[in-house]
């Protein structure tokens, strides 16, 4: 059959009975899920949606009971109830919307509110009008205290107006009370210190940021150059007089304490002043006082002309640039070393010399990067002896020595970047601070190595120059020994010969003796340089009067200028020397002899002048002169100057007079002009007069003696054999010592004469030993020899023995050989 739902049935009863707005009834069968029937007929047999899709349904199906505020499937917030039917196996539910379900209570919450608010507000009347009486005077006790801190308005005490707050108004007028004081002592401050900053000379400004107005002292105005009535109090009169270098960065740290972001503020800037010069100020703020937001509501601060400072701050790097440039141009190496020894400063001449370059060593420790660690152990060791003090480093042994005064310098081992040593000479002096103390030391290092290998080669020089020397003196010793041998015979048989040849040959001997003359000038002229080159010759000094040497020496040279057809003079003088008479004869001679040979017109002066506080004797010419670049070779040995030179002299004269003056202590002065002449000078020691010696008269001693000989040369020994017989002496004569001392059998001598240089090694010395072994200590004997060796010379000195040189003068001879015996 068919059963038609929608026709009224038994449970339209149920369905029919419409909830009010809109709600609804509907039956659900749970186990098919199912509306059985609905008020919305529509929804008959309505398949509900499977488990889990809708909590709503499921809690329906499952056959809870109970109410439940949710949102229906037709979106609409209701209100629903079950109940489930166990015999049927359906469930009832009732569906209302939620808003007709709680409009009773909406309207009923309303009501509430409103009664609550009403008397809220007639409470609150109440009691404002009560609290405004009881309060009153804590009202006025915070008006007095804004106007106190706004207005500086005098306190005055409150009165209270009941019981009950009168303890209240007591207090808070103490409270009133402290705060009126403080606040007048924090004016009475704030004059004091604004007073005080004036005093100093500062700028001072401060700043309401709120207000946005800045004071600006009577002082900070005049800095600038302005009037009061000329700046204003806005923070554009600052900002506007910075700089423009320096504006930005200012004005920046400005903002930043006006933001809170920096509470105090230093910086150094330019200000333009009226006049449109500049002056450095220092700029210096703090911020006070910090709003609700936690900003400062004030700033205030000082401005310092550091002008003056600036330009000694300039003036000083300037000084330090230039100290700098003129330490670095220098090609040593300059270190500053403060006090705690660490490098301050390094030069470039440093970086050159150590390797090290600058950025390397400032900072560090030099002594142990630069020096043999070695010889810094021995330095702190010595320093701690010397000081008695130990735990001394080597830093503080060099301050310390450093900072006693002077300069201190020391040779050390230095070391390179690369490992290389170095000798070095280091010289330290002290860097004092203003208290006095030791602020480190100034160190310049100088490289020995080339100097070291100068004075190397400056020695090996030197060896070989003396070898040369020694050389040249062996050379000329045995070419005088060679000369002197037959030149001394040649003198002997001329003596012989003179006495022999008719009156028309005198011309001839005159001749021959002239030729013998110059050569044994020469070779007297070698003689003595190498004496004085041996240091053998000691200076005899006396006092004797000048005039007498300068006429004896006129008298010398006279004939020789004459017969050039000059005009030899000599001044007069009444000057006593002290010096070697037989020296500054030969001196004398040798300059006189110069000039003469030299000079081919006009004449020469010699005379005793003063000149700058010294005695000097002075000869003159008028010859071919000297060039200047000319005039200290010309004392050199061998040394002559023009194309003739040769045949003038030995070039040995002035060269003696140089060494002869070094040996007297006395001073040479040359003046030259070429085509002129020239003018040589001897410093004259001043001295005293004394009486006239009075020498005995020479002894014309006619005794004939016994005379011993031996030399090894045979032609020398049979001149001197005939001259010395013509003269009536007996003579045993040998060619060596033992052939002697068999000629003379054990009969003794008078006298004997024996050559220095004999055969076989024999000398001498030799020979006289043994003469005065067997005939006696006492035995008079003289020593001849061509020989120039300084060697010789100092050896035959300290023998005690006279010595005389070849060539011989035979007369020369006997009077040496009658003062012996």
């Amino acid at each position: 059959g068919i059963t038609d739902l929608t026709v009224p049935g038994f449970l339209d009863a149920i369905t029919t009975s419409v909830p009010p707005d809109g709600g609804e009834f509907v039956i659900v069968s749970s186990r098919e899920r199912t509306i059985v029937t609905a008020t919305d007929k529509s929804r008959i047999l309505e398949q509900l949606p499977p488990p889990g899709q809708s909590a709503v349904v499921d809690h329906v199906v499952s056959g809870a009971d109970g109410a439940l505020r949710h949102v229906s499937l037709k979106n609409v917030e209701v209100l629903s109830s079950s109940r489930i039917v166990p015999s049927a196996g359906w469930t009832v539910v009732a569906v209302i919307p939620a808003a007709t379900a709680f409009a009773p209570a909406v309207e009923l919450e309303g009501r509430l509110l409103f009664a609550t608010a009403f008397l809220t507000l007639l409470a609150s009347g109440l009691m404002w009008l009560m609290l405004r009486s009881q309060l009153q005077p804590v009202f006025l006790g915070l008006q007095r205290m804004k106007q106190i801190a706004e207005q500086g308005t005098p306190f005055t005490p409150l009165v209270g107006t009941s019981k009950d707050t009168g303890q209240l108004i007591e207090h808070f007028n103490q409270l009133l009370a402290s705060l009126s004081e403080r606040e007048l002592e924090l004016q009475n401050s704030e004059l004091r210190w604004k007073f005080a900053i004036e005093g100093t000379g500062d700028g001072l400004w401060d700043m309401d940021i709120a207000a946005g107005t800045v004071f600006y002292s009577a002082r900070w105005v005049e800095m600038l150059g302005y009037a009061n009535h000329e700046i204003s109090s806005s923070p554009d009169e600052w900002e506007t007089r910075i700089h423009p270098e320096e504006r930005g960065f200012v004005a920046a740290m400005l903002d930043a304490c006006v933001d809170g972001r920096m509470p105090v503020f230093a910086c150094e800037h330019r200000m333009v002043c009226k006049d449109g010069s500049f002056k450095w100020m220092l700029t210096r703020g703090v911020s006070f006082d910090r709003n609700e937001h936690g900003l400062p509501v004030r700033l205030i601060g000082t401005h310092s002309d550091i002008s003056e400072r600036k330009a000694i701050q300039k003036k000083l790097m300037e000084a330090m640039r230039f100290q700098e440039s003129v330490l670095d141009s220098t090609p040593f190496a300059v270190i500053v070393v403060g006090p705690d020894g660490i490098v301050r400063h390094y030069s470039k001449g440093a970086e050159d010399m150590f390797g090290y370059s600058a950025v390397e060593m400032i900072g560090k420790r030099p002594v142990t990067v630069l020096h043999d660690p070695a010889e810094l152990a021995a330095l702190a060791q010595e320093g701690a002896a010397r000081h008695d003090c130990t735990g001394e480093s080597e830093v503080d042994t060099l301050i310390r020595d450093a900072s006693q005064g002077g300069v201190h310098k020391r040779e050390w081992t230095l070391i390179r970047k690369d490992g290389h040593r170095f000798p070095g000479l280091v010289s330290t002096v002290a860097l004092h601070q203003d208290s006095g103390a030791a602020g480190g030391i100034l160190g310049v290092a100088i490289d020995l190595s080339d100097r070291r290998q100068a004075e190397a080669d400056l020695i090996a020089a030197r060896q070989v120059a003396e070898h040369a020397n020694q050389t040249k003196s062996r050379f000329l010793a045995a070419a005088s020994h060679d000369l002197r041998q037959p030149l001394a015979a040649l003198s002997l048989y001329l003596s012989v010969l003179q006495s022999r040849l008719p009156s028309h040959e005198t011309q001839l001997m005159s001749n021959i003796q002239e030729c013998m003359s110059g050569l044994s000038g020469l070779l007297t002229d070698l003689l003595d340089i190498s004496k004085l080159d041996a240091g053998v010759v000691q200076p005899a000094l006396s006092d004797f009067a000048i005039d007498e040497l300068l006429i004896n020496l006129g008298a010398i040279h006279f004939a020789e200028a004459r017969l050039k057809g000059l005009q030899l003079r000599t001044r007069p003088s009444a000057l006593i020397v002290h010096t070697d008479r037989k020296l500054l004869h030969r001196m004398l001679g040798n300059l006189i002899a110069n000039a003469v040979r030299y000079t081919n017109t006009g004449g020469v002066l010699v005379g005793c002048r003063r000149h700058q506080g010294k005695w000097w004797v002075e000869i003159w010419d008028s010859g071919i002169g000297i060039p200047a670049d000319k005039t200290r070779v010309i004392f050199e040995e061998f040394r002559q100057l023009g194309d003739d030179s040769r045949t003038r002299g030995s070039g040995l004269g002035l060269a003696i007079v140089a060494k002869s003056c070094a040996l007297l202590g006395l001073a040479i002065r040359v003046g030259s002009r070429p085509g002129k002449g020239s003018m040589f000078a001897v410093e004259l020691p001043p001295g005293v007069a004394c009486p006239p010696l009075v020498l005995p008269l020479a002894r014309q001693d006619g005794q004939l003696l016994r005379i011993g000989l031996v030399d090894d040369n045979e032609q020398l020994l049979q001149a001197m054999v005939l001259a010395l017989e013509q003269r009536g002496h007996a003579v045993v004569a040998g060619a060596s010592g033992a052939q002697f001392f068999d000629l003379i059998g054990g009969q003794s001598p008078d006298v004997l004469i024996s050559d220095y240089r004999l055969t076989e090694g024999e000398t001498g010395f030799d020979v006289i030993a043994e003469a005065r072994t067997r005939f006696g200590a006492g035995l008079p004997a003289l020593i001849i020899t061509g020989d120039t060796d300084p060697k010789l010379i100092r050896e035959m000195s300290a023998q005690g023995i006279s010595v005389l040189y070849k060539p011989l003068d035979l007369d020369a001879l006997l009077q040496s050989v009658h003062q012996q015996v």
